[in-house]
């Protein structure tokens, strides 16, 4: 099976060094997809790191959103939400936890890949993070 051309301007060879570890992992991924040969197992991860790239910041801004919407809807409705039957609480919380699992690895991925300076001041999603905490807690609470 021919490789699909991937310009114009024909290819390029590409020299590089990189950890027994990441080649180990590259050999993984190449084997789970069954790609024939390293150099396309290289090739196709880097395409879909670009192609992630371009979607990362998109799915972290809009997961952030999603979960401040959640957390403003669980301020709004704090003293009816006590009365709510148990059901709707938990998947109120299981709804709240999804999210900011999602909001997680999105950062996480942002981090590693470069995106996200690691360290960087993250004091809005750490805000964002103590106000889940908060609600988790009242949600997961037995109605009285």
């Amino acid at each position: 099976m021919a490789r699909p051309r991937l310009s114009e301007g024909g290819t390029e060879r590409l020299h590089m060094v990189i950890s027994a570890d990441e080649m180990t992992a590259i050999e993984d991924w190449r084997y789970k997809h069954r790609v024939p040969s390293k150099s396309e197992a290289v090739r196709r991860l880097c395409q879909i790191g670009i192609a992630a790239e371009r979607e990362l910041q998109t799915v972290q801004k809009r997961s952030e959103r999603a979960t401040k919407a959640l957390i403003m809807l669980l301020e709004k409705t704090e003293g009816e939400l006590a009365k709510a039957p148990k059901g709707l609480r938990g998947g109120l919380a299981a709804a709240l936890n999804e999210q900011m699992e999602a909001t997680r690895a999105a950062y996480v991925a942002l981090t590693a890949a470069g995106i996200l300076e690691d360290g960087k001041d993250t004091s809005d999603v750490d805000a964002l993070m103590k106000k889940v905490d908060v609600h988790m807690s009242a949600l997961k609470e037995d109605r009285k």
